[in-house]
């Protein structure tokens, strides 16, 4: 419960629906933490806690979530999400050659992935400025989940590198019509996409797209 908490607390911030983004996500760390403390041998609270301190925009953390992820991948080694996610987090820290290997390998292990998979291999393809490959996982992504938001606006980002500025509006226009009520450092803030130079272009990408500061 304490991992299961941690997770929502996570979500909330990112989708907009925090009073307090910094507090809550203070509180998913603490949490994730208390969940390992108390079982640390078990690889999905390593996850969880890997997920949330990622997302702590401060110099360190991401590190400690790819550690953590490592220490997920090392209590069980088939396990195709953390690899997954580990893909994400090396995404974030400007590595997306480790992402693109890492999230091939869960692709591997799990053949039927889940639509997260194509998301983050799409952001290792933003980090890496490949955008037209990035618009095809991300699309890819939503055709099999259209409600997950997060998908959306990483892909308005992508259309606007590519000039696709309409279909990059559009995607902000579908988010608010779904109840989003983020804005760009409710985005930018509560991520692991962290690597100084791509958050440069992205929140430039963002504003173009359409998104509130």
């Amino acid at each position: 419960p304490y991992a299961r908490l941690s997770n929502i607390l996570q979500y909330v911030t990112r989708s907009g629906w925090s009073n307090d983004v910094e507090g809550d996500l203070g509180k998913a760390v603490e949490l994730a933490e208390k969940a390992v403390a108390l079982d640390e041998q078990n690889p999905n609270l390593h996850w969880v806690l890997g997920r949330a301190v990622a997302r702590i925009p401060k110099p360190g953390m991401l590190k400690q979530g790819i550690e953590s992820m490592k220490r997920a991948i090392e209590l069980d080694p088939d396990f195709a999400d953390a690899y997954a996610f580990l893909g994400q987090l090396y995404a974030g820290d400007g590595r997306p050659e480790d992402g693109f290997r890492s999230v091939a390998t869960a692709m591997r292990m799990n053949p039927r992935y889940p639509f997260w998979y194509l998301f983050v291999r799409g952001s290792n393809h933003l980090v890496a400025e490949d955008y037209e490959k990035a618009i095809v996982d991300y699309e890819g992504a939503l055709d099999r989940s259209p409600t997950a938001q997060f998908l959306r606006w990483l892909l308005a980002a992508a259309y606007v590198e590519v000039g696709r500025q309409e279909d990059a509006e559009w995607q902000v226009e579908e988010l608010m019509s779904m109840g989003f009520t983020g804005n760009i450092r409710t985005i930018t803030e509560t991520q692991p996409l962290q690597h100084p130079p791509f958050l440069k272009r992205y929140r430039a990408a963002l504003r173009k797209a359409g998104f509130p500061e």
